[in-house]
């Protein structure tokens, strides 16, 4: 009985290893972490006949050129690699023929001793590699442990193998076959920043799976024009941003290739540069019970249900929130007129709401946001999570191009339209004035969405990922759901036909 209990205890820890690390061979790969010019590359061993190594190309192989890049690999024992038909030890320069990104005609070969063990086919990525390894599955209710690394050849970036804590990140979208993350770097003891790609140091990382949103481009769209439009001038948090950034990568998760995923900031007190000091807060619009009313009269813990305190990660003080709210919810006209621009940044609320409006953002006008203050400073607008925007409704259906911009669910833009001498409708005005001829002109849009297009076909990952994840979904909570003809440059185009000027419009007519 305790020869069989022993034995049950090795298989089952046997399939935990192959269920949470791809193949048996993938794990066996791993120890050599094997690099290329220092960078790592990484391995997807979802079909064992046809085992893929994923190599991210620096800059400039957008045509064919030479790469011979120094190999290098540990724990070999009696294990050797071969590159260019050549095996080669640890450190030797390895000759392929002239790549290019996208190029998967060429193979490394490992063997043991005289025996080979595996053949490689390669991938010449333009993407960061992000590789993510966990102990258990990844579930939405807490985080399990496990590694993440990033390889970028472009940025010459190589973090090692990084201890975090991962979990199914977004509520609305964890029906979609492919999940977002959210990943803290770390361990439970101890978080750990760390700079990724040109991204300021953090310890909090989001995955975004951008599944129905095969452009992959709507959400970094809107959070790029809003640090343009935005920079941050605020003396008291010089280092802060006021959106987030997020670079396009190509992941794979436990030993199986992912797809494409956008790596995203975390709107925490880092990317913001608030000061560690009592009073320094944010909060994230949630929503869930109002029916889409915000900043309207409540009753006793709506505030608590539908936002979430973000920081700091301390016993939640919904206070200074409860404070900002009651006076927009209260106050009488003369009181709301002179004092609510001593309570929040009103041109932060001027730029937000003109990019939600411009952009037809219609789910982010009563959630998908941050209210965040400075210690002694008032509030201002973060945006958050705009994948659902520019013709893509939030359950990834089409979403017509709209002439109507009612704003009844928002209570603080309600009063500020309602109340001339807010000087709101004058900020909008002066503001739209320049933005509609610089940054939400159709073509520098259109130019937006194909730069980001480039980006992806010019390697191959959308097509890598449209092998792994077919589009439209086709059943269930899925169907209709990941339509590329919704990323279009026709479909774009034509949204902002109609889009654009039914904004000036709006504008023009306050």
């Amino acid at each position: 009985m305790r020869n069989k209990l022993g034995l049950c205890l090795i298989l089952g820890l046997v399939i935990n290893t192959l269920m949470f690390s791809g193949l048996a061979q993938a794990v066996t790969f791993s120890r050599f972490n094997l690099r290329l010019n220092s960078i790592g590359v990484s391995v997807d061993s979802g079909n064992i006949k046809n085992q893929r190594m994923f190599v991210s190309l620096g800059k400039g192989f957008s045509t064919a050129k030479p790469f011979n890049p120094v190999l290098k690999y540990d724990n070999a024992g009696s294990h050797i690699f071969e590159c260019g038909g050549i095996k080669l030890k640890s450190g030797a320069t390895c000759h392929f023929k002239p790549v290019k990104y996208g190029n998967s005609s060429q193979v490394i070969r490992l063997f043991n001793g005289k025996t080979l063990v595996n053949t490689y086919t390669l991938v010449f990525t333009n993407l960061p590699l992000v590789e993510v390894t966990t102990t258990a599955p990844i579930v939405n209710t807490s985080k399990v442990s496990g590694t993440i690394r990033l390889m970028s050849g472009e940025f010459n970036q190589d973090t090692g193998k990084l201890p975090m804590g991962i979990e199914i990140q977004n509520q609305t979208t964890q029906v979609f076959n492919k999940k977002s993350f959210g990943l803290q770097l770390g361990t439970t003891n101890k978080t750990n920043k760390v700079k990724l790609l040109n991204m300021q140091a953090d310890d909090e990382w989001i995955l975004d799976a951008s599944y129905a949103d095969t452009s992959f481009a709507r959400n970094n769209i809107s959070m790029d024009i809003f640090n343009e439009i935005r920079p941050n001038k605020d003396k008291n948090r010089p280092k802060g941003k006021n959106a987030i950034k997020g670079h396009l990568a190509e992941a794979i998760v436990n030993g199986k290739y992912a797809g494409v995923y956008i790596l995203n900031q975390h709107v925490g007190r880092t990317l913001l540069g608030l000061n560690a000091l009592k009073g320094s807060v944010i909060y994230q619009a949630n929503f869930d019970q109002w029916q889409t009313d915000i900043f309207f009269p409540y009753k006793k813990g709506d505030i608590e249900f539908n936002f979430s305190q973000t920081y700091p990660k301390t016993k939640a003080d919904f206070t200074p929130l409860k404070s900002l709210i009651d006076f927009v919810a209260k106050s009488d006209e003369f009181n709301f007129t002179d004092n609510i621009g001593r309570r929040i940044d009103l041109a932060s609320v001027a730029d937000w709401y003109l990019l939600i409006k411009a952009t037809q953002a219609s789910d982010n006008s009563s959630k998908n946001f941050f209210l965040a203050k400075n210690a002694g400073g008032k509030f201002f607008i973060v945006p958050w999570y705009h994948n659902a925007s520019f013709g893509l409704f939030w359950d990834g259906k089409p979403e017509s191009a709209s002439t109507f911009f009612a704003s009844t669910n928002n209570n603080l833009i309600n009063r500020l339209l309602r109340y001339p001498d807010t000087n709101f409708r004058k900020l909008l005005k002066v503001r739209w004035a320049v933005l509609k001829k610089t940054v939400f002109t159709r073509d520098k849009l259109r130019a937006r969405f194909g730069q980001y297009h480039a980006q992806l076909a010019r390697g191959g990952a959308l097509s890598r990922n449209k092998s792994k994840w077919p589009q439209p979904g086709t059943a269930g909570d899925n169907k209709g759901i990941s339509n590329p003809k919704l990323s279009t440059t026709t479909y774009i185009d034509n949204f902002l036909k109609v889009r654009l000027p039914a904004m000036n419009n709006y504008i023009n007519s306050l």
